[in-house]
């Protein structure tokens, strides 16, 4: 959103004799940067860019940014105990009227961690827009609980430097 910002206010400035190349350099940046996969998904879950009618990627760039972003989930899987497979084992054997309603209805209930995950990182799309001043962190952290896996994943991704300048 900086980058952004930035851009919008050298456009402003039209008589400056740099303004036009600086604004070339900046949007070719930008570009550069939208290529990253870290910064896609940083995309995806920021609700200013990625909202109910968006049309800041194709489907199919956000079926790829979805799979990118279940194999972090894969990654952060493999690191150890996660709030998903704790949240899946006390759902699990709480008690068993998900199997009476499946005798009785037909159709298993699956619990599985990339099942309800892939439907919370699908839900996103219908998220409202956020003004451009909207906090993304906060965002994340009020929804620790209520998303606990996606939170992991925005936690990762949110943290990535957004630029490539090696400290």
């Amino acid at each position: 959103m900086a980058w952004l910002m930035a851009t919008s206010e050298v456009q402003k400035v039209r008589e400056n004799s740099f303004s036009t190349h600086l604004l070339r350099s900046l949007k070719n940046r930008l570009n550069v940067l939208r290529q990253l996969k870290a910064v896609q998904m940083a995309l995806y879950l920021d609700s200013r860019f990625n909202y109910r009618g968006s049309k800041i990627f194709t489907a199919e760039e956000k079926d790829k940014i979805q799979q990118y972003i279940v194999d972090t989930w894969e990654r952060i899987c493999q690191l150890g105990k996660t709030p998903a497979s704790t949240s899946r084992e006390s759902s699990e054997s709480t008690d068993d009227f998900d199997q009476y309603l499946t005798q009785m209805f037909g159709e298993s209930v699956d619990l599985g961690c990339e099942t309800g995950f892939l439907q919370q990182l699908k839900s996103l799309d219908l998220e409202p827009r956020q003004k451009h001043n909207y906090n993304v962190w906060d965002y994340w952290l009020r929804r620790k609980t209520t998303h606990p896996e996606i939170y992991a994943v925005a936690m990762v991704v949110l943290s990535t430097p957004s630029n490539q300048v090696s400290v």
